[in-house]
Protein backbone atom coordinates (compact mmCIF):
# COMPACT_ATOMS: atom_id res chain seq x y z
CA UNK A 1 0.00 0.00 0.00
CA UNK A 2 1.44 3.61 -0.78
CA UNK A 3 2.74 5.94 1.90
CA UNK A 4 1.02 9.36 1.50
CA UNK A 5 4.00 10.74 1.27
CA UNK A 6 4.53 8.54 -1.83
CA UNK A 7 1.16 9.00 -2.89
CA UNK A 8 1.46 13.09 -2.59
CA UNK A 9 5.04 12.17 -4.32
CA UNK A 10 2.90 10.21 -7.59
CA UNK A 11 0.24 13.05 -7.85
CA UNK A 12 2.52 15.46 -8.15
CA UNK A 13 4.40 13.66 -11.03
CA UNK A 14 1.41 13.23 -12.60
CA UNK A 15 0.21 16.29 -12.91
CA UNK A 16 3.54 17.78 -13.96
CA UNK A 17 3.18 14.92 -16.45
CA UNK A 18 0.01 16.02 -17.83
CA UNK A 19 1.11 20.03 -17.86
CA UNK A 20 3.59 18.87 -19.67
CA UNK A 21 1.80 17.00 -22.76
CA UNK A 22 -0.76 19.87 -22.48
CA UNK A 23 2.26 22.37 -23.22
CA UNK A 24 3.51 20.21 -25.90
CA UNK A 25 -0.04 19.38 -27.66
CA UNK A 26 -0.62 23.58 -27.78
CA UNK A 27 2.76 24.10 -28.94
CA UNK A 28 2.82 21.81 -31.61
CA UNK A 29 -1.04 23.39 -32.36
CA UNK A 30 0.28 26.88 -32.58
CA UNK A 31 3.04 25.45 -35.39
CA UNK A 32 0.32 24.30 -37.56
CA UNK A 33 -2.12 26.60 -37.07
CA UNK A 34 0.66 29.31 -38.04
CA UNK A 35 2.14 27.80 -40.94
CA UNK A 36 -1.17 26.87 -42.62
CA UNK A 37 -1.90 30.31 -42.34
CA UNK A 38 0.70 31.75 -44.26
CA UNK A 39 0.15 28.99 -46.77
CA UNK A 40 -3.37 30.76 -46.39
CA UNK A 41 -1.83 33.84 -47.69
CA UNK A 42 0.01 33.09 -50.64
CA UNK A 43 -1.49 34.11 -53.64
CA UNK A 44 0.23 30.61 -55.19
CA UNK A 45 1.28 27.53 -54.69
CA UNK A 46 3.66 27.35 -57.39
CA UNK A 47 7.63 26.68 -56.09
CA UNK A 48 9.06 29.67 -54.58
CA UNK A 49 11.55 29.89 -51.58
CA UNK A 50 9.17 30.89 -49.21
CA UNK A 51 6.60 28.23 -50.23
CA UNK A 52 8.97 25.80 -50.61
CA UNK A 53 9.84 26.56 -46.82
CA UNK A 54 6.78 26.45 -45.42
CA UNK A 55 6.03 22.62 -47.11
CA UNK A 56 9.60 21.63 -45.55
CA UNK A 57 8.62 23.02 -41.87
CA UNK A 58 4.86 21.60 -42.33
CA UNK A 59 5.90 17.68 -43.52
CA UNK A 60 9.11 18.12 -40.55
CA UNK A 61 6.10 19.15 -38.51
CA UNK A 62 3.88 16.13 -39.25
CA UNK A 63 6.92 13.98 -39.19
CA UNK A 64 7.56 14.31 -35.44
CA UNK A 65 7.13 10.77 -33.58
CA UNK A 66 5.29 11.80 -30.55
CA UNK A 67 3.53 9.79 -27.75
CA UNK A 68 -0.26 8.99 -28.79
CA UNK A 69 -1.92 11.41 -25.99
CA UNK A 70 -0.24 14.06 -27.64
CA UNK A 71 -1.08 13.33 -31.11
CA UNK A 72 -4.67 12.69 -30.37
CA UNK A 73 -5.08 16.02 -28.52
CA UNK A 74 -3.61 17.92 -31.70
CA UNK A 75 -5.89 16.03 -34.10
CA UNK A 76 -9.04 16.39 -31.84
CA UNK A 77 -8.46 20.37 -31.16
CA UNK A 78 -11.07 22.35 -32.79
CA UNK A 79 -8.66 24.63 -34.39
CA UNK A 80 -6.92 21.98 -36.50
CA UNK A 81 -10.27 20.37 -36.76
CA UNK A 82 -11.25 23.17 -38.44
CA UNK A 83 -8.42 23.18 -40.98
CA UNK A 84 -7.63 19.82 -42.05
CA UNK A 85 -9.65 19.75 -45.63
CA UNK A 86 -8.60 23.00 -46.39
CA UNK A 87 -4.92 21.88 -45.50
CA UNK A 88 -5.07 18.39 -47.19
CA UNK A 89 -6.23 20.70 -50.25
CA UNK A 90 -3.42 22.88 -50.27
CA UNK A 91 -1.31 20.24 -49.49
CA UNK A 92 -2.38 18.39 -52.79
CA UNK A 93 -2.30 21.65 -55.10
CA UNK A 94 1.23 22.17 -53.81
CA UNK A 95 2.76 18.88 -54.04
CA UNK A 96 1.11 18.86 -57.79
CA UNK A 97 2.62 21.77 -58.61
CA UNK A 98 6.03 20.99 -57.17
CA UNK A 99 5.87 18.06 -59.26
CA UNK A 100 4.98 19.86 -62.38
CA UNK A 101 7.50 22.29 -62.03
CA UNK A 102 10.96 20.12 -61.87
CA UNK A 103 8.55 17.87 -64.61
CA UNK A 104 8.88 21.26 -66.80
CA UNK A 105 12.62 21.61 -66.06
CA UNK A 106 14.04 18.13 -66.70
CA UNK A 107 12.07 18.32 -70.13
CA UNK A 108 13.68 21.55 -71.01
CA UNK A 109 16.88 20.17 -70.69
CA UNK A 110 16.34 17.64 -73.65
CA UNK A 111 18.14 15.08 -72.41
CA UNK A 112 17.29 11.15 -72.63
CA UNK A 113 15.53 10.15 -69.62
CA UNK A 114 17.98 7.49 -68.18
CA UNK A 115 20.81 10.04 -68.03
CA UNK A 116 18.69 13.03 -66.48
CA UNK A 117 20.02 13.71 -63.30
CA UNK A 118 17.63 16.67 -62.40
CA UNK A 119 15.30 13.55 -61.00
CA UNK A 120 17.94 12.91 -58.22
CA UNK A 121 17.05 16.40 -57.38
CA UNK A 122 13.78 16.02 -56.57
CA UNK A 123 13.30 17.40 -52.92
CA UNK A 124 11.51 13.80 -52.01
CA UNK A 125 13.45 11.43 -54.60
CA UNK A 126 14.99 9.31 -51.99
CA UNK A 127 11.17 9.62 -50.10
CA UNK A 128 9.80 7.92 -53.21
CA UNK A 129 12.69 5.43 -53.85
CA UNK A 130 12.90 4.12 -50.33
CA UNK A 131 8.86 4.04 -50.44
CA UNK A 132 8.91 1.80 -53.27
CA UNK A 133 11.16 -0.30 -52.26
CA UNK A 134 9.41 -1.16 -48.52
CA UNK A 135 6.37 -1.58 -50.65
CA UNK A 136 8.18 -4.01 -53.10
CA UNK A 137 9.41 -6.31 -50.39
CA UNK A 138 6.55 -6.06 -48.40
CA UNK A 139 4.67 -7.76 -51.94
CA UNK A 140 7.19 -10.19 -51.80
CA UNK A 141 6.33 -11.22 -48.43
CA UNK A 142 2.15 -11.66 -48.72
CA UNK A 143 2.60 -13.63 -51.97
CA UNK A 144 2.40 -17.31 -51.79
CA UNK A 145 5.56 -19.18 -52.90
CA UNK A 146 4.84 -20.80 -56.03
CA UNK A 147 3.77 -17.29 -56.85
CA UNK A 148 5.45 -15.56 -59.74
CA UNK A 149 6.37 -11.79 -58.83
CA UNK A 150 4.10 -9.32 -60.01
CA UNK A 151 5.01 -7.33 -63.27
CA UNK A 152 2.15 -5.85 -64.50
CA UNK A 153 1.45 -2.30 -62.33
CA UNK A 154 -1.41 0.29 -62.36
CA UNK A 155 -0.99 3.78 -60.50
CA UNK A 156 -3.73 5.78 -60.04
CA UNK A 157 -2.61 9.13 -59.28
CA UNK A 158 0.85 9.16 -61.06
CA UNK A 159 1.06 12.99 -61.06
CA UNK A 160 3.38 15.13 -63.49
CA UNK A 161 6.77 13.67 -62.35
CA UNK A 162 5.68 9.37 -62.14
CA UNK A 163 8.11 8.82 -59.57
CA UNK A 164 6.84 6.18 -58.26
CA UNK A 165 6.20 4.83 -61.71
CA UNK A 166 9.57 5.17 -62.25
CA UNK A 167 11.13 3.26 -59.61
CA UNK A 168 8.88 0.62 -60.21
CA UNK A 169 10.35 0.20 -63.43
CA UNK A 170 13.62 0.37 -62.19
CA UNK A 171 13.60 -1.85 -59.20
CA UNK A 172 11.70 -4.54 -60.89
CA UNK A 173 13.07 -7.03 -63.61
CA UNK A 174 12.30 -6.29 -66.99
CA UNK A 175 10.90 -9.24 -67.30
CA UNK A 176 9.79 -11.45 -65.48
CA UNK A 177 8.28 -15.28 -66.60
CA UNK A 178 8.72 -14.40 -69.72
CA UNK A 179 6.57 -11.78 -70.11
CA UNK A 180 6.45 -8.25 -70.52
CA UNK A 181 7.08 -5.75 -67.27
CA UNK A 182 4.53 -2.48 -67.57
CA UNK A 183 3.81 0.45 -65.11
CA UNK A 184 0.46 2.14 -65.95
CA UNK A 185 0.16 5.67 -65.30
CA UNK A 186 -3.54 6.90 -64.75
CA UNK A 187 -3.97 11.08 -63.67
CA UNK A 188 -7.38 12.41 -63.45
CA UNK A 189 -5.82 15.51 -65.02
CA UNK A 190 -4.55 15.55 -68.11
CA UNK A 191 -1.81 18.07 -67.75
CA UNK A 192 -0.36 15.43 -65.41
CA UNK A 193 -0.38 12.69 -67.95
CA UNK A 194 0.63 15.13 -71.16
CA UNK A 195 3.92 16.19 -68.72
CA UNK A 196 4.59 12.58 -67.81
CA UNK A 197 4.03 10.60 -70.94
CA UNK A 198 6.91 13.39 -72.56
CA UNK A 199 9.19 13.01 -69.12
CA UNK A 200 9.11 9.21 -69.74
CA UNK A 201 10.80 7.73 -72.70
CA UNK A 202 10.62 4.38 -71.10
CA UNK A 203 9.09 1.40 -72.87
CA UNK A 204 8.05 -0.09 -69.54
CA UNK A 205 5.86 2.67 -68.89
CA UNK A 206 3.04 3.61 -70.11
CA UNK A 207 -0.23 6.05 -69.83
CA UNK A 208 -2.86 3.78 -70.84
CA UNK A 209 -6.36 2.71 -68.37
CA UNK A 210 -6.75 -0.38 -69.09
CA UNK A 211 -7.51 -2.81 -66.21
CA UNK A 212 -7.65 -6.01 -68.06
CA UNK A 213 -4.78 -7.43 -67.21
CA UNK A 214 -2.49 -6.14 -64.01
CA UNK A 215 -1.11 -7.74 -60.79
CA UNK A 216 -1.16 -4.86 -58.62
CA UNK A 217 -2.85 -1.49 -58.83
CA UNK A 218 -1.30 1.51 -56.72
CA UNK A 219 -3.47 4.22 -54.79
CA UNK A 220 -1.46 7.24 -54.62
CA UNK A 221 -2.44 9.07 -51.20
CA UNK A 222 -3.78 12.32 -52.84
CA UNK A 223 -6.54 9.88 -54.61
CA UNK A 224 -9.27 10.73 -52.27
CA UNK A 225 -8.66 13.58 -49.41
CA UNK A 226 -11.50 12.82 -47.40
CA UNK A 227 -13.14 9.26 -46.41
CA UNK A 228 -15.81 9.71 -48.46
CA UNK A 229 -14.19 10.34 -51.86
CA UNK A 230 -11.36 7.22 -50.92
CA UNK A 231 -14.12 4.70 -50.21
CA UNK A 232 -15.88 5.50 -53.72
CA UNK A 233 -12.79 4.86 -55.42
CA UNK A 234 -11.91 1.99 -53.35
CA UNK A 235 -15.53 0.42 -54.57
CA UNK A 236 -14.96 1.19 -58.50
CA UNK A 237 -11.70 -0.25 -58.01
CA UNK A 238 -12.94 -3.43 -56.52
CA UNK A 239 -15.10 -4.04 -59.40
CA UNK A 240 -12.70 -2.94 -62.35
CA UNK A 241 -9.73 -5.16 -60.98
CA UNK A 242 -9.52 -9.89 -61.07
CA UNK A 243 -9.83 -11.71 -57.37
CA UNK A 244 -6.11 -11.68 -56.78
CA UNK A 245 -5.20 -8.90 -57.47
CA UNK A 246 -2.96 -6.55 -54.81
CA UNK A 247 -4.32 -3.28 -53.53
CA UNK A 248 -1.33 -1.10 -52.49
CA UNK A 249 -3.23 2.07 -51.25
CA UNK A 250 -0.98 4.69 -49.35
CA UNK A 251 -2.32 6.65 -46.54
CA UNK A 252 -0.93 8.26 -43.41
CA UNK A 253 -0.82 7.88 -39.55
CA UNK A 254 -0.03 10.29 -36.18
CA UNK A 255 0.29 13.89 -37.50
CA UNK A 256 0.83 12.76 -40.88
CA UNK A 257 -2.80 12.84 -41.21
CA UNK A 258 -2.86 16.53 -41.80
CA UNK A 259 -1.27 15.94 -44.88
CA UNK A 260 -3.01 12.25 -46.42
CA UNK A 261 -6.44 11.14 -45.44
CA UNK A 262 -5.99 8.08 -43.41
CA UNK A 263 -6.76 4.27 -44.38
CA UNK A 264 -7.26 2.98 -40.82
CA UNK A 265 -8.64 -0.74 -41.58
CA UNK A 266 -9.94 -1.34 -37.90
CA UNK A 267 -12.26 1.44 -38.56
CA UNK A 268 -16.19 1.38 -39.43
CA UNK A 269 -15.69 4.19 -42.14
CA UNK A 270 -12.79 2.32 -43.93
CA UNK A 271 -15.05 0.35 -46.41
CA UNK A 272 -12.89 -1.77 -47.75
CA UNK A 273 -15.38 -4.32 -48.68
CA UNK A 274 -14.06 -6.71 -51.56
CA UNK A 275 -10.86 -6.17 -50.42
CA UNK A 276 -8.98 -8.62 -47.52
CA UNK A 277 -6.09 -6.30 -45.74
CA UNK A 278 -2.95 -8.58 -45.76
CA UNK A 279 -0.42 -5.67 -44.71
CA UNK A 280 -0.69 -1.94 -42.81
CA UNK A 281 3.42 -0.30 -42.46
CA UNK A 282 3.32 2.40 -40.72
CA UNK A 283 6.83 4.12 -41.36
CA UNK A 284 8.38 6.66 -38.29
CA UNK A 285 11.48 7.56 -40.55
CA UNK A 286 11.73 9.72 -43.39
CA UNK A 287 9.01 7.83 -45.32
CA UNK A 288 5.93 10.06 -44.85
CA UNK A 289 3.33 7.88 -46.17
CA UNK A 290 1.53 4.72 -44.26
CA UNK A 291 0.66 1.67 -46.60
CA UNK A 292 -2.01 -0.98 -46.85
CA UNK A 293 -1.39 -4.04 -49.09
CA UNK A 294 -4.81 -5.79 -49.85
CA UNK A 295 -6.24 -8.35 -51.89
CA UNK A 296 -9.37 -8.41 -54.39
CA UNK A 297 -11.59 -10.91 -53.36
Amino acid sequence: MLSDDDLEELVAETSANATATVQARNTLVYAVLHVYQQFSEQRSLTPTAEVNALFSELVGLCGKHLPDTIVHGILAHPGICCIIPHLRNMCAEGEYQLEMSWSRRILRQGEAFESRPQLRDFPYFSNYVDLTRMELNAISSVLPRAQPAPNKFVLLGSGPLPMTSICLARETPIQSYNQPHCVHNIDCSMDALICSTQLVADPKLRNDPDFAAFDVVYLAALVGLDVNTKRKVLERLHRAIRPGALLVARSAHSLRTLLYSPIDVGSSECHLKGFKPLLVMHPHNHIINSVLIASCI
